[in-house]
């Protein structure tokens, strides 16, 4: 069932059965992180380049991932490393294509570069409401190559305005 009624009084329960409160700051980690999972299905709707589609799918179960890792599950191997070293390849290759960036890049373009923009925005505030919760350096480090990676994304893409 999905009403259970249980947080009618502003609490919900984590992995493991505990209860916290719903501003507690490891339900605003974990809301972060299912809103940016939500953006990049849709990014993965609009896409038209089906390696970006598996990749961007690929994102959203190591986020799912990261969700139950912070939410409480102690047994979970997440296995990022491969992940943060795809994103710095990817970023390499596209920032070696473009001009070094020295000035601003207004979060514009198409409607999907405007999407990348935004799942960069929202995958910053991530990295910041985790760092919160947890203190694995693996999912810190990746969070930081995420949005690193969107951007570099974004701007592969397509060529950006600067300000």
């Amino acid at each position: 069932m999905i009403t259970t009624k249980t947080g009618d009084k502003g609490y919900s329960r984590v992995y493991g059965g505990r209860r916290l409160r719903k501003d507690d700051p490891l339900f605003e980690a974990l809301g972060s992180l299912d809103e940016l999972s939500s953006l990049l299905g849709i990014l993965i709707a609009k896409a038209s380049d089906e390696e970006l589609k598996k990749t961007l799918t690929l994102i959203q179960k190591d986020l799912y991932r990261i969700m139950a890792l912070i939410g409480g599950k102690k047994d979970l191997e997440l296995k990022l490393q491969d992940r943060i070293e795809f994103f710095e390849q990817e970023i390499e290759k596209i920032t070696k294509k473009s001009s070094i960036l020295n000035r601003f890049v207004l979060p514009q373009g198409s409607e999907f570069i405007a999407f990348l923009h935004f799942a960069r925005a929202v995958a910053r505030r991530v990295e910041r409401r985790v760092v919160a919760v947890c203190d694995s350096e693996e999912v810190l480090k990746y969070l930081n190559r995420l949005s690193d990676f969107l951007f570099a994304k974004a701007l592969g893409l397509e060529r950006g305005v600067y300000v």
